[in-house]
């Protein structure tokens, strides 16, 4: 989207050259990465410190106000330490994604050679031709040495918390601050934000894909064309691709969310040790980014069926030689199917759906189960016949959720992308790297239109996006 709208030869860069005479910005420059993808993650921190300041009672912050402090004291010396929590996790959690960071620095980066570590492991296998497995596993490593520490931070931010419960007995009240005159600067800041993360990506984005081709002098109304979504639907593996993706969002995402809940009820209101160690173990996956967890999957999906073979062949055995023939095969043909990238998009999402599912459980008081077991109901039939009635609409918002996430995954299938297994994410990986910038644009359009679609499906059911 910045490329095509704010590139050297985008639609807004070339207006502006028309009126000014010069770009007065380079949209490939590391400053610019990094102002982009810092603001992109700006909706990460919004949704952890409203729902903190939701939580947190206006008393407080009357009583301060009572007292004589301004606005602006409350503000800082009341307001934010008391979601201090929420912001660290959220700064934790924003720190942990810049490592996630890859589709916006193989764009924006790779032209004047700035790379990450994201990045740099995907050159490893795409650039030099033959894969540098020792390189890649190094990579890896030091990925997961310095993401696997972030997620143990936030277990212990979260753990920590209660020493800053400002709700106790009786429910909160929000009282709006006024802002005075500071309120323009307010919206100028929110309509910057939304103008460069929203507007002009998604917009170069539609006008790339409905014009032939773009450049100086060349006027918008002499270009029109819908020939990038004919050559689309032309091609079969692009058209696999837009099935498998929607197929992956819909029931995979409800087969992921049936998955989620039976790992969520198996841990629900148990405070043993193997719950304790299945808590920390579902936010492993979290610790691994989706690129990475890609390779490792593509590992597993070709070491592991030789490594078996190799064991089964060493028994020497009726048994295992019949295994060694039907189920081996079997095994290693799991890479070319789209149960592998299901398999990998539910355990790199697994402590997110976790969240969804555990967040509705929560919300399930226990003298109902307890009633339920008093008249001789077993666990069993505790759980089917009223806990899962009961969180039922926190399931379909889980799953409206999960969708919207598998539909707009891209890092984790890019090397998990063969015949069969295409999806829009890694389609437009392959494309991009092929230079089919009109193919890259119709086929975000046609990716923003399933995520819309989604997404107004999600509210429409009264999915809270901000809980």
């Amino acid at each position: 989207g910045y490329v095509v709208s704010m590139g050297p030869v985008g639609f807004y860069s070339t207006w502006a050259h028309d009126l000014l005479g010069f770009i007065p910005w380079n949209v490939y420059s590391f400053t610019s990465i990094v102002i982009i993808a810092g603001l992109t993650h700006v909706p990460h921190v919004y949704l952890y410190a409203s729902s903190a300041l939701k939580s947190l009672g206006s008393d407080v912050e009357e009583a301060a106000r009572v007292s004589g402090a301004s606005p602006w004291q409350v503000m800082f010396n009341v307001s934010l330490p008391m979601i201090m929590p929420a912001l660290a996790y959220a700064g934790v959690l924003v720190f942990f994604l810049g490592f996630e960071v890859f589709g916006l620095v193989l764009v924006l980066g790779d032209p004047e050679g700035h790379l990450v570590l994201a990045t740099y492991l995907y050159k490893l296998t795409n650039k030099l031709g033959t894969p540098s497995y020792h390189l890649m596993a190094a990579v890896a490593v030091c990925l997961v040495a310095v993401t696997m520490p972030l997620v143990m931070l936030q277990r212990w931010l979260l753990r920590s918390a209660n020493k800053y419960v400002s709700i106790k007995g009786k429910g909160a009240r929000q009282k709006p601050l006024a802002l005075g005159k500071w309120k323009w600067m307010a919206l100028a800041v929110l309509g910057a934000w939304i103008l460069v993360t929203i507007v002009l990506p998604i917009s170069g984005i539609v006008l790339r894909s409905f014009v032939q081709y773009w450049g100086e002098g060349v006027k918008l109304a002499d270009v029109l064309t819908l020939q990038h979504f004919r050559d689309i639907f032309e091609q079969p593996s692009l058209v696999r691709g837009i099935v498998n993706t929607v197929l992956i969002g819909v029931i995979g995402g409800a087969l992921a969310v049936a998955c989620y809940t039976a790992i969520a009820l198996a841990m629900h209101r148990k405070a043993d040790g193997i719950t304790r160690l299945l808590d920390y173990s579902v936010l492993v996956p979290r610790a691994v980014p989706g690129l990475l967890a890609g390779l490792s999957f593509l590992w597993v999906f070709l070491f592991v069926p030789s490594w078996l073979d190799g064991l089964l062949q060493a028994m020497n055995n009726p048994v295992a030689a019949w295994l060694s023939e039907h189920f081996i095969p079997q095994l290693r043909q799991l890479r070319s199917t789209i149960f592998a990238l299901w398999l990998a998009y539910s355990v790199v999402w697994l402590a997110y759906g976790m969240r969804l599912v555990s967040t509705s459980l929560l919300q399930v008081g226990p003298e109902l189960e307890e009633a339920a077991r008093a008249v001789g109901a077993s666990r069993g039939r505790v759980t089917r016949d009223v806990t899962l009635p009961l969180i039922k609409f926190g399931m379909l918002g889980a799953w409206l959720m999960v969708f919207l996430i598998f539909e707009r995954e891209y890092s984790t299938g890019v090397y998990l992308l063969s015949p069969g297994t295409e999806v829009i994410g890694a389609m437009l990986v392959s494309l991009w790297a092929g230079g089919s910038t009109d193919l890259v644009a119709a086929l975000s359009f046609i990716n923003i239109t399933l995520v819309a679609i989604g997404l107004g499906i999600a509210l429409r059911f009264g999915v809270k996006l901000h809980n």
